[in-house]
């Protein structure tokens, strides 16, 4: 990983301490965080988070906006109190994905 960042980014390094590297301590200019930026765009794996994620924040919205329609259209959940709750424990629940999918990493 430390390689390939310095390759990237043309850090010059001396040989002794490319092994010892610790990245959080490379600072960048802004041309190489902009160089880095682009070569980051052109990633497959970028890409595929990217689309991921997008597809996964659309079917929430989806989601979001037909519950009380569906709600709406059985007698036993026609209940603006009762589809508030359900929204309110599932939109918590989405939130706690976050900290799971932290959690996980």
């Amino acid at each position: 990983m430390t390689k390939k960042l310095v390759q990237v980014v043309d850090i010059k390094i001396p040989a002794k301490v490319k092994d010892e590297i610790d990245l959080d301590s490379v600072e960048l200019t802004e041309r190489q965080k902009l160089r880095l930026v682009g070569q980051i765009l052109q990633t497959k794996d970028f890409w595929m988070i990217y689309t991921m994620q997008l597809l996964s924040i659309s079917l929430g919205y989806y989601i979001i906006s037909t519950y009380k329609a569906f709600g709406e259209t059985i007698d036993v959940l026609n209940d603006d109190s009762y589809l508030t709750l359900v929204s309110s424990v599932s939109a918590l629940f989405n939130a706690l994905r976050f900290i799971w999918s932290g959690a996980l990493d």
